[in-house]
């Protein structure tokens, strides 16, 4: 049965640590060699590398972190792209803005709730539909 076990698997098993909670650490220490690898290599270059360079990152980190979970994630940034590419910064699109990414984080909350802390896909989500909400305010504010 240990050899079923993926080597990240029997990582987490060696230091004690939950596995989800490893995958957390980890996905946010990447980040570091990252940020060096986009300054020595891509910084002052094309801006659509480097946008690509961002999101083939960010969704690989992602799906490492969440597995099929970063759909929601994904479903969130497009729906407030929409929002604010049809209604621009309005009083509305802040309201609707508000209303859709804290009930999209609270329904998830409830259909994933379990009777242990468990680190989901709405942990992340968490601060995304608040970065998600100050975009359209900062696009309301001008």
């Amino acid at each position: 049965m240990a050899d079923d076990l993926s080597l990240f698997t029997r990582f987490a098993q060696m230091l004690g640590a939950p596995e989800p909670a490893l995958k957390l650490l980890s996905s946010l220490l990447i980040g570091y060699p990252l940020l060096l690898l986009h300054r020595y290599t891509l910084y002052r270059r094309s801006p659509t590398l480097q946008h690509l360079f961002f999101v083939v990152c960010g969704l690989s980190i992602g799906i490492f972190n969440n597995g099929y979970g970063i759909i929601h994630s994904m479903i969130c940034v497009v729906a407030g792209w929409l929002l604010l590419a049809v209604m621009g910064g309005t009083a509305a699109s802040v309201i609707i803005a508000n209303v859709f990414q804290m009930g999209y984080l609270i329904i998830g909350y409830y259909m994933s709730s379990s009777d242990s802390y468990d680190i989901k896909w709405t942990m992340p989500h968490c601060v995304l539909a608040l970065r998600l909400i100050a975009i359209t305010w900062d696009m309301y504010d001008g």
